[in-house]
């Protein structure tokens, strides 16, 4: 277990250290997106560093790459991207944005709940949640599924919490469509933006709940803040106790 735990500390450690080289890359060609966004390793901050190694350089297409939940706005962005493009230190962010990616590897970690056996896969990045998949039952084990009573309350709760994540969507979409301070092609290309985005996360939260994946699925939506604190008492204490430690919380 501790070997587990090293193993996934050194490369919280190597990401983070990418990270800081791919700061201090952006700054020296005044690009002060770290004063706009609290972490470059996110979902807009990776976007944006992502198109501008593709060739984007212009600050207003790249701020389009804004999250909704961004407290910054796109001007603000667009205003922090205004820099000089040095051929050199493209280059250093490149290989430093490969290095981090490089970083987020998947490593696996069994953990024991006394008759309770997960198998947690998890991408580890400086801030990110692990994203959890469970193995295949392992023969012999008497809890290698949730009981029954808690596999009937993600039943229950499934489409719930997919509604309640589609009108958490529904509500991106159309703070971007009233946003008067865009043109219609661009809030039409973040729109297709975030459907993108949101459907492959529906996909990942929703899709294919089985019962041998269950605690998986469970612990994903707990995530998202898509389970109601009334829902999750509804699960025994061992499998609360279990979606806990997943997320850190026990």
């Amino acid at each position: 277990m501790r070997r587990y735990w090293r193993q996934r500390n050194d490369l919280v450690r190597a990401g983070a250290r990418h990270i800081q080289r791919i700061q201090k890359a952006m700054t020296q060609m005044n690009i002060q997106l770290a004063n706009v966004l609290s972490d470059v390793s996110g979902m807009t901050g990776q976007a944006i560093i992502k198109a501008i190694l593709a060739g984007e350089r212009n600050p207003h297409e790249l701020a389009a790459f804004r999250d909704p939940r961004v407290k910054a706005s796109e001007e603000q962005i667009a205003r922090s991207l205004e820099g000089h493009w040095q051929e050199d230190l493209l280059f250093v962010l490149k290989q430093e944005q490969d290095g981090y990616e490089t970083s987020r590897v998947t490593t696996r970690t069994k953990f024991s709940f006394g008759t309770l056996y997960v198998d947690v896969a998890g991408t580890y990045t400086s801030r990110s949640f692990p994203r959890y998949t469970c193995t295949a039952p392992v023969q012999g084990n008497p809890m290698r599924e949730i009981k029954e009573t808690d596999w009937k309350v993600l039943r229950r709760v499934h489409p719930l919490a997919l509604e309640r994540f589609c009108e958490r969507v529904l509500g991106e979409i159309d703070r971007v469509s009233r946003d008067g301070a865009k043109g219609h092609h661009a809030r039409c290309l973040q729109i297709f933006r975030i459907i993108q985005q949101r459907n492959r996360e529906i996909a990942r939260l929703f899709d294919n709940p089985r019962r041998s994946h269950a605690l998986t699925m469970l612990a994903q939506i707990r995530s998202q803040g898509l389970l109601t604190e009334d829902e999750f008492s509804s699960l025994s204490p061992e499998t609360r106790g279990a979606i806990q430690m997943l997320l850190g919380a026990g």
